[in-house]
């Protein structure tokens, strides 16, 4: 009970390689989220514009809200 155990890292300045490795996964996450973007919208992209007809029936009004 009385045993403590140390962990490496923990406190208020992390340590270099953590920070280097913490810069890489999140420039990962932003190419990926911009990827997966473009392909959501090309996925979805006619079915929006038919959402979009349908309520104005106007098809230069349901292009510009695509």
């Amino acid at each position: 009970m009385g045993e403590r155990i140390a962990m490496e890292g923990v406190g208020l300045r992390p340590r270099l390689s953590v920070a280097i490795d913490e810069a890489k996964a999140a420039a990962r996450r932003r190419n990926v989220l911009a990827t997966d973007i473009g392909v959501i919208y090309e996925q979805y992209r006619h079915r929006v514009f038919l959402w979009c007809l349908r309520i104005a029936r106007n098809v230069e009004d349901a292009e510009d809200l695509t």
